[in-house]
């Protein structure tokens, strides 16, 4: 059996007029390695007092998880980042890093991705808000789980007192 691959996380508060070179610095201020961006999975989430209501009152802060380029697709989110901010205007967002490696330094953030993903739908019962499709995952990597729950889960300590629900007519609903 293989070892399970272990994963640190950055987090991250960002503004969703924050410019890519503002991102760019802040990112390089926590010791973050630019050059690795293209090889990391990152979970944006709201960083306040709000969560989403996915199913069954099972909520989290998490609005999307990706991988890859963050640099460039930060600005393809920007526009939905603006629209859900204004909804919740007094919530910070937030965003966590991960650069996955496997044995000899092989970059594994596809894989991590797609592992993300599946928890999140097992966990919560669909996608999260802003993602459209789902990963295939890979049965040939494993995981270390430790911190895989205070990513995608509310995190330890947490005081929410809003879990949010789009309904149908919302831009942010899904279409099951």
């Amino acid at each position: 059996m293989t070892e399970a691959i272990s994963l640190k996380w950055f987090s991250m508060r960002i503004d969703p007029g924050d410019t890519t070179a503002i991102i760019t610095g802040r990112l390089e201020r926590k010791g973050i390695d630019l050059k690795l961006l293209p090889q990391s999975v990152y979970v944006l989430r709201l960083g306040g007092k709000f969560s989403i209501d996915y199913k069954d009152q099972r909520h989290t802060p998490v609005v999307y998880i990706g991988e890859g380029k963050f640099r460039g697709r930060i600005n393809s989110h920007r526009k939905w980042l603006k629209r859900l901010h204004a909804l919740v205007a007094e919530t910070p967002l937030q965003v966590k890093f991960c650069f996955p490696r496997g044995p000899d330094e092989v970059a594994l953030h596809r894989e991590l991705e797609a592992f993300l993903l599946s928890e999140f739908k097992r966990k919560f019962g669909a996608l999260p808000l802003q993602n459209k499709q789902h990963e295939r995952v890979s049965t040939a990597v494993k995981f270390q789980e430790k911190t895989i729950g205070q990513v995608l889960g509310p995190g330890s300590g947490k005081q929410f007192l809003w879990a949010l629900r789009p309904l149908k007519a919302n831009d942010f609903a899904k279409i099951e």
